[in-house]
């Protein structure tokens, strides 16, 4: 529950006042996805330190390069992970919380330091991306003029929450509006199906790569049964009417699959292929494609609701200003930008 999460958070806070842990201090989070990783995450903001995600695919020489250059206080990490020459605390068994007055909240500006988030070097060595707290509620806020959601939405989280996308999209827009979150305890299609059906996922957000596969499966899973010609013409009549509710009752025995419930997909990090957006758009699933950096916390611009255009990022989301330079390079401006 949400009062669990503010629970977890204040005593792993507590834990990290015991540990010296100040206002500014870096600390490292390197596990995986888990209701335990969002507490430890809310736990550095309250004690006003710095979080520092890692990738749980890093290996330990590039996370020692990551604890220098940031001069990293404290790693907070998986059991399952490889030991560092840091002072470590272990997630899944973290001590009982010290009874100190230390741990209140320390109060923290806008313009404070709330993250330094390594990107993938996509132009050259990682960097680790600077982001204050207003970097990050602005994009959720102004993310969320473009895609609502409310409390009744439930969410299934599959990207790494080291990445921006997945930590504003996955994360914080479900938990600003009192939505409900789902971790699988595998990233695999059997428990992936399994949290969908049961928990009754209504918002996904993923990889052009994921939304390929499962589209790919399904066609896989009619063309053994004998029903390749009947999906093709599922996909080619679902098309063609004007409202998602009837695409839904036309296509409900491929939708139980997911839950019966999935709704809208998010879809970023990669440019989507167009026909596998419209077969989602078939089965009556809204397909939302942004585009966004790690420097933009992260989202730049999204397709809504009412305007949408599957082969498009869509148009920059409220408060963003983008302008294309004369050598094509895209330009961004915001209370969002680093």
């Amino acid at each position: 529950s949400y009062q669990d999460l503010y629970k977890n958070s204040s005593q792993i806070s507590q834990i990290l006042a015991a540990s010296q842990v100040v206002k500014g201090d870096k600390i490292l989070l390197w596990a995986p996805n888990s209701p335990y990783w969002v507490a430890a995450f809310f736990a550095i903001v309250l004690r006003g330190a710095v979080v520092v995600p890692i990738n749980i695919e890093n290996k330990p020489d590039f996370i020692n390069k990551i604890i220098r250059e940031t001069a990293a206080k404290l790693l907070i990490k998986s059991k399952f992970l490889p030991k560092l020459k840091i002072k470590t605390l272990i997630l899944e068994s973290l001590p009982p919380p010290p009874t100190v007055s230390a741990a209140s909240q320390k109060s923290t500006a806008e313009n404070d330091l709330a993250e330094i988030v390594y990107t993938s070097g996509t132009t050259g060595d990682p960097k680790g991306v600077m982001l204050t707290h207003q970097n990050i509620l602005a994009n959720v806020a102004s993310t969320l003029q473009v895609i609502p959601l409310t409390d009744k939405d439930r969410s299934l989280s599959i990207l790494p929450l080291s990445h921006m996308f997945e930590q504003v999209a996955g994360m914080l827009i479900p938990l600003s509006v009192g939505a409900q979150i789902t971790y699988p305890a595998a990233i695999n299609s059997i428990e992936i199906s399994k949290n969908m059906i049961e928990d009754k996922v209504t918002k996904l957000v993923a990889v052009p790569e994921f939304l390929k596969l499962i589209i790919k499966r399904i066609e896989g899973e009619a063309e053994k049964s004998g029903k390749k010609v009947l999906l093709e013409n599922l996909f080619k009549i679902s098309k063609l009417l004007p409202a998602m509710w009837l695409r839904r009752t036309l296509v409900r025995p491929i939708l139980k699959k997911f839950g019966g419930q999935l709704d809208t997909i998010a879809s970023g990090g990669a440019a989507l292929d167009e026909t596998i957006g419209q077969k989602w758009e078939a089965l009556g699933i809204y397909v939302l494609q942004g585009y966004g950096t790690t420097e933009t916390a992260p989202v730049i611009s999204a397709n809504s609701y009412s305007n949408r255009q599957i082969a498009s990022v869509g148009k920059p989301v409220p408060g963003v200003e983008v302008k294309i330079a004369q050598d094509g390079e895209i330009l961004v401006q915001g209370p969002n930008v680093t």
